[in-house]
């Protein structure tokens, strides 16, 4: 399982979490990702160069059955380095024949010639937003997994008072507008309209 886990990142991991919740019981699997308590991933910068262990999560890859990455925007085009990090993770699943299975991406740009190359290989690809799959249209379309997580293990330190909804507002230059009033008419129906209060957060 592949992702930004471990990196003090609250939404990537609990798109963890909830991805462990909903394997099979009799599923072995091994984590690679930025954090320290898990499998390193493949060197991609120049101290990684000189750390064995970087070196040896190639062979981490080669003795797998099938590499999933466990949802979120990983392959963003805004953070071109993403691509060097985890597109190296794909190049060499493919190259070693492991299925590769991309579980709730999501995209912000049109696929260009390295992303098509790329994921016509991949054995199962689905999005979690309606944006994503105008880019990715031959992508299945799923759940955000954090979304479907079962929130009943969660312990509060105190008692809540009732729901409440948290959203992040960030900015994306290539947002489609028309994806707002979809948005806006989600949180109409789901929420306001149940009495459930909304908070917007400025992500920066």
């Amino acid at each position: 399982i592949v992702g930004n886990y471990g990196c003090g990142n609250y939404g990537d991991d609990l798109l963890l979490k909830s991805l462990l919740f909903n394997l099979p019981d009799d599923f072995e699997y091994k984590i690679m990702a930025p954090g320290k308590q898990y499998l390193p991933l493949p060197p991609a910068g120049l101290r990684s160069l000189f750390n064995f262990k970087s070196w040896r999560a190639i062979l981490s890859i080669y003795r797998s059955n099938a590499v999933v990455f466990g949802g979120g925007g990983l392959f963003s085009t805004y953070e071109k380095l993403s691509f060097l990090i985890w597109g190296q993770v794909l190049i060499w699943s493919f190259i070693f024949r492991r299925p590769v299975f991309l579980l709730g991406q999501s995209f912000n740009s049109k696929f260009g010639f390295w992303q098509n190359l790329l994921f016509k290989n991949v054995t199962y690809l689905s999005v979690r937003d309606s944006q994503s799959q105008k880019f990715c249209p031959l992508a299945s379309y799923s759940a955000d997994l954090v979304f479907a997580l079962d929130k009943s293990f969660f312990k509060f330190t105190k008692p809540k008072d009732s729901d409440f909804i948290c959203i992040s507002l960030r900015d994306f230059y290539k947002n489609d507008p028309s994806n707002l009033l979809n948005f806006a008419a989600y949180i109409k129906l789901n929420y306001l309209d149940k009495k459930i209060p909304v908070y917007f957060l400025p992500f920066k």
